[in-house]
């Protein structure tokens, strides 16, 4: 089996000092306030410019502070610290593998005590930002942090070019109705989640295919894979449609096919110990359906490994 010690990770006390910095009570009053104050928006198909000043200044204190919510970050953190301290894979490694992780800051303060089930891209960046991190908490939280709100930057760029590219109506509207998105400023800006690189190359895949540079759409819609595996559903339609869209060069779509499996096999083989890396990401689609076929043959019989990986992409196209 690929997988069979998920019994032996817990979920330990998620609380923290960092992350009681602000009150939950006024974080949630301040969702709801967004969420009303983005539908009046969106109904009106317009905003003030007194809106939009104290929308950034929102958007500026939820980049700065720390998410009462926030439970991955620490995780992401704590992969990186494995990655750039200890040297460990983080697929197949834990802190429990640190003799003293206790007396870690960097991996004590995680929720979340399971190996990685995130994609090669991401943490070979969280590799990257926890060696600029160093050992200070509070500077890994804020290295981190402001990636992400500078991949939030890049997005609206992204979304004014598509918008452009396609003429869909006023560019900047289009960038107010992703900058000022609730559940972007709450889940990606305020949380600290990764899902915001994934949308980063998901819209870098989108403009390629707007602007007509189709050679480039696959080879994002990978990267984008590679940050977290979901993405990989959106692979079979966009392939269908490059067939109809390259009709007349079809070698330009073999190439960019090509391109698409290179990078994805040089990110996974920074960390390729065999299918077992893997095993995280089964793990948790169990954790959501024990009931699912994927538990069943997978506990009930033993497949090869390569059985487990053909349906490890059954799992990652029926997960979402």
């Amino acid at each position: 089996m690929i997988y069979e010690n998920s019994s032996t990770y817990f979920l330990s006390n998620p609380k923290t000092p960092l992350n009681q910095e602000i009150d939950f009570g006024v974080y949630a009053a301040l969702a709801v306030v967004l969420f009303f104050s983005y539908y009046r928006i969106i109904n009106n198909f317009t905003f003030s410019k007194t809106e939009v000043n104290v929308w950034c200044t929102i958007t500026a204190v939820l980049a700065i502070c720390i998410s009462p919510t926030s439970t991955d970050l620490y995780d992401y953190i704590a992969q990186g610290r494995l990655q750039a301290h200890y040297g460990l894979n983080p697929y197949l490694s834990t802190r429990a593998a640190v003799a003293d992780w206790q007396n870690d800051a960097l991996l004590s303060t995680p929720a979340w005590h399971i190996p990685s089930k995130y994609g090669p891209l991401w943490l070979t960046v969280s590799r990257l930002l926890s060696f600029c991190g160093g050992e200070s908490l509070v500077a890994n939280v804020f290295v981190f942090k402001s990636f992400l709100g500078l991949l939030h930057i890049a997005n609206m760029a992204l979304v004014y070019q598509i918008g452009k590219s396609l003429n869909l109506g006023v560019p900047s509207f289009l960038v107010g109705v992703y900058a000022l998105n609730p559940l972007i400023l709450v889940g990606l800006i305020g949380d600290g989640h990764n899902d915001m690189m994934v949308l980063t190359l998901l819209l870098l895949s989108v403009y390629a295919a707007a602007a007509k540079k189709f050679f480039w759409v696959l080879p994002c819609l990978g990267l984008s894979i590679c940050a977290k595996h979901v993405p990989i559903i959106l692979a079979p339609p966009l392939l269908i449609w490059l067939l109809k869209q390259h009709r007349e060069k079809p070698f330009q779509l073999r190439l960019s096919v090509a391109v698409t499996i290179a990078e994805v096999v040089m990110l996974y083989g920074v960390y390729w110990e065999g299918f077992k890396i893997f095993g995280p990401l089964m793990s948790q689609q169990q954790s959501f359906s024990a009931a699912s076929l994927h538990y069943f043959l997978t506990h009930f019989f033993r497949l090869p490994d390569t059985i487990e990986f053909l349906l490890l992409g059954v799992f990652v196209i029926s997960y979402v």
